[in-house]
């Protein structure tokens, strides 16, 4: 991870508080987005928990890509806003 690429889809801020890494065990449920989500960062501004591949924009992403799949897939869980 590289925090220094971190951007938060929810609020726009720069720093991520952390990071956290999920084990899974078996293969992600395509009915449920978060199911596949490997790496999360946790947002120092606004507190949500962001997928790593959002906040860091990996793929070549652009900002509104990510923005847009965050409010759309993502924003929504109950979990995201959990202090992990």
């Amino acid at each position: 991870m590289k925090p220094a690429d971190f951007l938060c889809p929810e609020c726009g801020s720069a720093k991520a508080a952390s990071y956290m890494e999920v084990d899974r065990i078996g293969p992600p449920d395509r009915t449920l987005p978060w199911s596949g989500v490997l790496w999360m960062a946790t947002c120092a501004e606004c507190g949500y928990c962001i997928p790593a591949h959002l906040a860091e924009r990996w793929g070549g992403l652009s900002v509104e890509e990510a923005r847009r799949e965050w409010r759309e897939i993502f924003r929504e869980w109950p979990d995201a806003r959990r202090k992990w």
